[in-house]
């Protein structure tokens, strides 16, 4: 059998020496009590088992089915595999009390499974740096037992965290932090601001929860991870909805808030920034809920934008891939109509996805009414969130408007693409009616026009054929040379009935049958569900006389002229 080097040292424990066994159970195998100490062992593996379990200066003997030192209240175990140079640290929370005096403290403060049992905290016990304030409150509520059980993790703290205490209130206090350290600033439950610094003159910032900090690696290189909660909507309603962002790792010390993601507590000017986020939050609200599923044509809000753009490419077609943080995919200057609900219908895989409502508490870390994120929790009712026909939508909190995603899910008459946009880059749209006047052609043709706009527009409900919900469209067709005003005149009626005007070539269309057709009843739909104007533009590519030659040139001809829609 090969034999470790310094394996000699553990020979006593293993063969039981002259040390005592450590007693764990009573007569008829009845548990101790636990006593409210504090112990630090050592556990010595080798090829995943454990060798011996070694106190300080004593050395017991390994017995199968003995849980060593259990019944210590509190125990930090050193794990040493025999193969591994650096020993693992945990600190164990073994008895009744400590556990549930703990697990009511950390709630909302940590992420790591509380309702197991012991409760493990590993080093550099990060759980229980988050609690430390909590705990100190505690003591002076607690009865007499309680205070014997919480008095040992005040002593753990003292003893064995004091360095990394005073190491993360130098750093707190000078406002910067190192990598290592980095784990000390999010504490699970807090406010954090997540940025980006590199988009726009002005930083993006958005205001979230936080969830959970972790390391990671990817392919030898090292990351940092949280993961937030936040308000977000799926076409038809509002909840809680989990994001996560990742970091690379750095070197040497940074500002604080020069930092990616950082706590709220750290800006001069948080509570200006509060302000501003609860006022964009608002716009948000207001647009999806325009673009809801409860609405009903015109659905969503037109508006002018003027700002990065974030178009999404195949392989964002999934809600966790898309990251605020990365580059836009150009800048645009024009008109869009804020569509949630419509983007999703186009991006089902981008759709925000609600978290289920807690019922009493019984997730693993469900925080208490004292949890800083715990008023969230509470804002995101159904009943006050759910856009259904038949019930009034009431408006979300002053906390939910907070923590708002800070862009809106549009489509863009500029580039003709569905994407993202921040929300402080949207205006109202400033219409020009009196533009209609202007157009340069004979008059007879302007009052021809005026009178079957404005007819269908004041009686679209009526104006029918003879066939119900056959011909409540409206088509004209326009033809003339190059520069005779056709395209001018499709803008100046949009323009007079303040309408949006999406113009579509037959180039865009495309040229097979399969993929016209698609396109087309794509626009037909978005027009009639935005109470637009679709303008085909170049219309003579398709709308042409049939010709018993071309199979497919007919087919095209025939899949046109068969919709019904204003154009």
């Amino acid at each position: 059998m090969f034999e470790p080097v310094n394996f000699g040292l553990y020979q006593t424990a293993i063969s039981g020496g002259d040390g005592q066994e450590e007693p764990n159970a009573g007569a008829g195998g009845q548990d101790q009590p636990f006593k409210p100490k504090f112990e630090d062992v050592k556990e010595i593996h080798q090829n995943g088992e454990v060798l011996a379990v070694i106190r300080t200066q004593n050395q017991y003997k390994r017995k199968a089915g003995n849980k060593k030192f259990g019944e210590y209240s509190l125990l930090l175990r050193r794990i040493v595999d025999v193969n591994v140079i650096k020993p693992q640290l945990q600190l164990e929370i073994q008895s009744d009390i400590l556990r549930e005096q703990f697990r009511l403290l950390a709630r909302g403060f940590t992420s790591i499974n509380l309702h197991q049992d012991p409760i493990i905290i590993r080093e550099p016990y990060q759980e229980l740096y988050h609690c430390k304030d909590k705990i100190e409150e505690a003591l002076g509520e607690a009865s007499e037992e309680i205070r014997q059980h919480l008095q040992l993790l005040v002593e753990f703290q003292a003893q064995y965290m004091s360095y990394t205490i005073r190491t993360v209130d130098s750093f707190k206090n000078s406002g910067t932090i190192e990598f290592e350290w980095l784990w000390s600033l999010f504490t699970p439950g807090s406010l954090v601001i997540i940025q980006n610094t590199i988009s726009t003159v002005e930083p993006i910032e958005w205001c979230a929860v936080l969830k959970s900090y972790n390391v990671v690696v990817q392919e030898g290189a090292v990351f940092w991870n949280i993961s937030v909660t936040h308000t977000g909507f799926n076409g038809g309603k509002f909840g809680n909805v989990v994001s996560s962002f990742t970091f690379p790792s750095f070197a040497g010390v940074l500002n604080i808030t020069q930092l990616q993601a950082y706590p709220l507590q750290f800006r001069s000017d948080k509570e200006a920034l509060r302000d501003t986020m609860i006022s964009r939050g608002r716009y948000y609200e207001q647009y999806c809920i325009a673009s809801g599923k409860r609405s009903k044509p015109p659905i969503g809000t037109p508006m002018i934008y003027e700002g990065p753009f974030w178009r999404i490419s195949p392989k964002d077609e999934s809600r966790y891939s898309f990251q605020m943080l990365k580059p836009p995919s150009t800048t645009v200057k024009g008109r869009v109509i804020v569509d949630v609900d419509g983007f999703f219908n186009h991006y089902p895989g981008l759709r925000d996805s609600i978290l289920p409502e807690r019922s009493g508490g019984n997730d693993n870390n469900s925080s208490d009414d004292t949890s800083p994120c715990r008023w969230l929790q509470r804002s995101m009712t159904v009943e006050s969130t759910l856009l259904t026909a038949g019930s009034p939508l009431k408006p979300l909190s002053t906390e939910q408007h907070l923590t708002c995603p800070p862009f809106v899910h549009v489509f863009s008459f500029t580039v003709r693409e569905w994407g993202f946009v921040l929300i402080n880059g949207l205006s109202e749209i400033k219409w020009n009616p009196g533009v209609f006047d202007k157009l340069q052609v004979k008059e007879n043709v302007k009052e021809t026009l005026r009178g079957l706009v404005n007819g269908h527009s004041h009686r679209s409900i009526n104006f029918d054929d003879f066939i119900e919900g056959k011909g409540r469209g409206l088509v004209c067709l326009l033809h003339g040379p190059p520069g005779s005003g056709k395209t001018m005149t499709a803008e100046s009626i949009a323009e007079s009935l303040h309408k949006l005007l999406y113009s579509a070539s037959g180039g865009e269309l495309g040229t097979s049958v399969g993929t016209m057709q698609y396109r087309l009843e794509m626009a037909f739909k978005l027009v009639a569900r935005w109470d637009a104007i679709l303008l085909l533009d170049e219309a003579d590519t398709f709308l042409a006389e049939r010709r018993g030659d071309s199979v497919e040139r007919n087919a095209i001809i025939s899949g046109e002229t068969s919709h019904n829609t204003t154009i």
